[in-house]
């Protein structure tokens, strides 16, 4: 997120700002919402294997350090970071009437979030980084060959298995 902030500058709106203000209240709600129906009990399971699968679901969500910027652009365009933190341009605002308009775009972001969506984009990209570092394995010389494989066995060593 710093180097978003950076990026954006003078752009970001201050947390003290109505709109910022407005978002942020608005996330936050989303927030413990999610955090609340989590914690809600109406599975059929016995409560010890609930509250392992319920830990398991959720243990992601302990160390997230919720964050909303709002940025001045006409955008109509959000996007969200790992961590919990999310950057909204000031289109939607102009662009939803109701909080409650807002608050859907806002909890599609805040559903990324605890989805991990960004984590499992940043994963497959790196697959398919893999994947072209193949392609001299099987189109190189032998010299390009053999560095190729070195390359792609250490970085699938690396890799968790899925």
């Amino acid at each position: 997120m710093k180097k978003a902030k950076e990026e954006q500058g003078k752009l970001i709106l201050p947390e003290s700002h109505p709109d910022s203000v407005r978002v942020n209240r608005l996330t936050m709600e989303i927030v413990c919402t999610a955090h609340r129906g989590f914690a809600d009990n109406d599975s059929n399971l016995d409560a010890a294997t609930y509250q392992g699968e319920k830990k398991q679901r959720t243990e992601h969500l302990d160390g997230l350090e919720w964050e909303v910027i709002l940025v001045q652009d006409e955008s109509v365009n959000a996007c969200c970071l790992p961590g919990g933190r999310i950057m909204v341009y000031t289109g939607f605002l102009d662009h939803f009437n109701t909080d409650a308009e807002l608050a859907t775009m806002l909890a599609h972001q805040v559903g990324h979030v605890i989805a991990r969506h960004t984590l499992e984009t940043l994963t497959n990209l790196l697959y398919i980084f893999i994947v072209m570092l193949d392609f001299p394995i099987l189109f190189g010389d032998s010299k390009s060959k053999r560095e190729a494989v070195e390359s792609v066995m250490e970085l699938r060593l690396r890799l968790p298995f899925s």
